[in-house]
C-alpha cells in the first residue's frame, strides 16, 4: 500500500488523486517538535518511539489529537457547516485533503490546543511544553496502518524548541543539520533506519526561518 506526503507548495498535490482504498477514516492533528541543541542550534533530535523491529523509522517528537470517523460525524451533526473531510470521495486531490485537514484544525482549535498543552499522545513524555507559538512549517501525509488495515490522514505542524535534554528513554539520535542541507542530499537512512520524508523538508524550512 502506498503512502503519500506533501505540503501546500507541492504542485503535484493538485494532480494526485486519492483512490477508493486510500480514503482515510481517521485523522491525526499532530504538533511536531524540531528540537535543536548546541551553541548554533545545529543538531536535531530524531526518535524512534515504536517497539523494536516494527517501524524502524526516525522521526521528530510529537503530540497529537486523534479523531476517528465516528467522532467526526458527531461533530458534523453539531455544526452549521459540513466537515470537508467527510465529503471526500475517490478522485479528490491531495490538495483537497489538506484543505479538509486545515478546516479540522480550525474547527477543533480548542480541543487541539488543549491536547497539545496536555501533551496528549506525546511520544516523548520527558520533553513537554515545546508547542508554544506558531508553527514554522506544515505538511501532510496519508499513511496505511497494517494494524487497522486502513489509512490515516496526518497534519504535521512543526514547532521549534530547544529545551534541555538530559535523558531520552526511547531510541534516539542527534543529527547535524548539515546532513539535511538539501532534500536531495539528505540521507534516506541513518544508522540503519529510514528517516520520515517530512523531516528533511522541515529542517530546510527551519534553517530558512532562523535566518530571517
Amino acid at each position: 500500500m502506498s503512502d503519500y506526503a506533501w505540503d501546500h507548495s507541492d504542485n503535484l498535490a493538485h494532480q494526485v488523486e486519492v483512490t477508493q482504498e486510500a480514503l482515510p477514516n481517521r485523522v491525526a492533528l499532530t504538533a511536531t517538535q524540531l528540537i535543536t541543541r548546541g551553541d548554533s542550534g545545529r543538531q536535531i533530535l530524531l526518535v524512534d518511539p515504536h517497539p523494536k523491529g516494527t517501524w524502524e523509522t526516525w522521526m521528530s517528537p510529537y503530540s497529537s489529537l486523534v479523531l476517528d470517523e465516528e467522532a467526526l460525524k458527531a461533530k458534523n451533526r453539531e455544526l452549521d457547516e459540513d466537515l470537508l473531510f467527510l465529503r471526500l470521495s475517490p478522485g479528490d486531490s491531495l490538495k483537497k485533503l489538506a484543505d479538509a485537514l486545515d478546516q479540522l484544525v480550525a474547527i477543533y482549535e480548542d480541543e487541539y490546543r488543549q491536547a497539545v498543552k496536555q501533551d496528549l499522545n506525546n511520544v516523548l513524555p520527558e520533553l513537554t511544553g515545546g508547542w508554544q507559538g506558531d508553527p514554522f512549517y506544515t505538511s501532510y501525509s496519508l499513511k496505511f496502518s497494517h494494524t487497522s488495515k486502513s489509512y490515516t490522514a496526518y497534519r504535521f505542524a512543526f514547532y521549534h524548541a530547544s529545551p534541555p535534554v538530559a535523558e531520552v528513554s526511547v531510541d534516539h539520535i542527534w543529527v547535524d543539520t548539515s546532513d539535511f542541507s538539501t532534500v536531495e542530499k539528505s540521507p534516506a537512512r541513518i544508522n540503519g533506519k529510514e528517516v520520515t520524508s517530512n523531516v528533511p523538508v522541515a529542517v530546510r524550512q527551519l534553517l530558512s526561518h532562523m535566518k530571517e
